[in-house]
């Protein structure tokens, strides 16, 4: 069975060969001797596995929030006491106490019957906090 690459695998591979050939291409100019090329593209490559790790955790860290599923409305459940269903054609998190709740961007929506309310919204430097602001409108 064949699999073909996609374009993001491409692009970080194109990206990646690039990290290293500035490496070698700057060790090589730096450096004398037979083992400049190879560590400097070694490194270069090793820079850009780190820079994709860097941006992966800032986004995480920034956007998505930590954990990405907060605590219930009761303080009950964690992360690991939800389950996955659909209401309504939506995915929604459900915990044990029976509350449904679904992921809008940063917020963390409570959904009752016929509406929805807003329960929590991920601060990059206060974490989950109540969403009463958003509320109030």
């Amino acid at each position: 069975m064949s699999r073909s690459i996609t374009l993001i695998e491409l692009l970080f591979t194109i990206v990646a060969l690039l990290f290293g050939i500035a490496g070698a291409t700057l060790f090589a100019n730096r450096f004398d001797g037979n083992w400049a090329r190879p560590l400097g593209c070694f490194s270069g490559c090793f820079v850009f596995v780190l820079l994709v790790f860097l941006l992966s955790f800032l986004k995480t860290r920034l956007v998505d929030g930590i954990p990405y599923i907060p605590i219930c409305r009761n303080g009950q459940c964690h992360r690991d006491d939800y389950r996955i269903d659909t209401k309504e054609d939506r995915a929604c998190w459900t915990c044990k106490c029976g509350d449904s709740y679904e992921r809008v961007g940063r917020r963390f929506v409570l959904l009752e019957e016929k509406n929805e309310r807003h329960y929590l919204i991920w601060h990059p430097m206060k974490g989950w906090i109540a969403d009463e602001k958003h509320n109030e409108a």
